[in-house]
């Protein structure tokens, strides 16, 4: 979640961001989740990083900086940062499993003409969403987080009264959030993302802030149910 405020080195107006929190389970939560029969510990066997709130951090812009003396042009247009590699294990298919639970099918193929350059999409009336299977697999995660748990979770197939600049705003940040809390840092697209869509428009990053605080937490509650070693793949 984008909030405009802060003043760069450059004199323009930064970005702020909302972060999750995490800290490990304590003693009597490891207790608690192996009665109900969970699996408490990560995969290195420490007990489990959890969200325990937000916080907000501050993110500018590259052309809201001064540059460094070795600092080297940037060029004209820069190009989308996709990530890269497979991302953490079994985010992937805990994304898969939350997209189908909500009753969507999910279409993973090569990008077609018609497609219109995007990566990603959410058909409401066929209950489809498809991702770009050209992209590495951590950036297909990032893009299913932000169809699923930001498009789908924040309702944007009902709440049409809200524009575009807004409903794209919370499903960046509500993707932003989880992947971070997951493990998968895409702050360098997400800060671009969000500072095209929002314009640093205060009202609307206000209108935006609790649908994201509360979907970013719900989705992460029930991504929690589930095993990452269970669903690697």
């Amino acid at each position: 979640m984008a909030q405009a405020g802060l003043s760069g080195a450059g004199g323009g107006e930064g970005l702020r961001i909302f972060g999750p929190v995490t800290r490990r389970l304590r003693a009597d939560e490891v207790a608690s989740w192996l009665a109900q029969g969970r699996d408490p510990f990560d995969p290195d066997g420490r007990p489990r990083l959890v969200v325990r709130g937000f916080t907000v951090e501050h993110v500018f812009d590259l052309g809201q900086v001064d540059p460094g003396p070795d600092a080297q042009p940037l060029p004209d247009t820069r190009p989308w940062i996709a990530q890269r590699g497979a991302g953490p294990a079994g985010l992937w298919p805990a994304l898969v499993a939350l997209t189908e639970t909500h009753g969507f099918t999910l279409d993973v193929r090569p990008a077609r003409p018609e497609d219109g350059g995007a990566h990603g999409w959410t058909n409401y009336a066929t209950r489809t969403v498809w991702i770009n299977s050209d992209c590495d697999q951590a950036e297909r995660a990032r893009i299913l987080a932000h169809e699923t748990a930001g498009h789908i979770r924040c309702d944007h197939e009902h709440r049409r009264d809200i524009s575009r600049g807004q409903r794209e705003t919370e499903a960046d940040s509500v993707a932003y959030v989880v992947l971070a809390a997951l493990g998968l840092d895409i702050s360098s697209s997400t800060v671009e993302y969000l500072a095209d869509w929002s314009r640093g428009d205060t009202d609307l990053l206000r209108a935006a802030a609790e649908t994201v605080h509360r979907v970013a937490a719900a989705v992460l509650a029930d991504l929690d149910q589930t095993d990452p070693r269970e669903t690697a793949a």
